[in-house]
């Protein structure tokens, strides 16, 4: 679910930008506003499990950079802060 909070706007960001005009504007224009608007239910549904429920999650996309000690991630940090 965290990863489609980010990665729903990307989406349809992507589709509409690359295949606009062969989608048409108006189904364009609904597909964005639609993946944006569940992108936004399922952030209050993941506020409602931080606040509510104490969750806290830190979620890897992938490794960036590893050199020794060092690694630093791609990732998406879920906490009450």
């Amino acid at each position: 679910m965290e990863y489609a909070i980010v990665f729903l706007p990307l989406i349809g960001a992507i589709v509409s930008g690359f295949f606009g005009k062969i989608i048409g504007d108006r189904f364009s224009e609904i597909f964005t506003s639609l993946l944006v608007s569940i992108s936004a239910i399922l952030s209050f549904i993941v506020f409602n499990f931080v606040v509510v429920q104490g969750y806290a999650n830190n979620i890897t996309i992938f490794s960036w950079l590893t050199s020794g000690d060092l690694q630093v991630n791609w990732s998406i940090k879920i906490d009450a802060l």
